[in-house]
């Protein structure tokens, strides 16, 4: 890497390549180490190259922008969501928790509605039996 620092070292690559008949389209001047940079002139060219040349990442997302130039035709995401077994046994409680609810409230009207019902077959069925005896006698 530290080649990329010298000019005669620069000097020698540009004969090289005019030697194979490689032209570089571009002017090319030495690497300036007073500015700030994460790699030292001693980083292999390997080492920047595995951590693809990039200085610094920069997470800011523009999605306006993105679908403004790509104009997709349509768009979807998914989410992939793992369960595990606190998530289980939460949606088992919450379940539960749910049914028990719904019966505090139902249970009571459905104990009325029953009573009121064996009351009634009960009064219907002592009215039939009273009729019943009354034609007999």
């Amino acid at each position: 890497m530290t080649c990329w620092f010298k000019e005669t070292c620069l000097n020698q690559l540009r004969e090289i390549f005019y030697t194979i008949g490689v032209t570089i389209p571009f002017s090319v001047t030495p690497l300036n180490s007073t500015l700030f940079s994460r790699y030292s002139p001693s980083t292999s060219v390997e080492t920047i190259f595995n951590e693809m040349m990039i200085e610094e990442w920069n997470f800011s997302y523009s999605f306006d922008e993105f679908y403004h130039k790509c104009k997709p035709s349509f768009c979807s995401f998914t989410y992939e969501k793992e369960i595990n077994i606190v998530y289980i046994i939460t949606t088992i409680v919450s379940l539960i928790g749910g049914i028990n609810t719904i019966l505090k409230f139902i249970a009571p009207l459905t104990i009325k509605v029953m009573s009121k019902l064996i009351a009634l077959l009960t009064h219907i069925r002592s009215s039939q039996f009273s009729f019943i005896q009354r034609r007999n006698h």
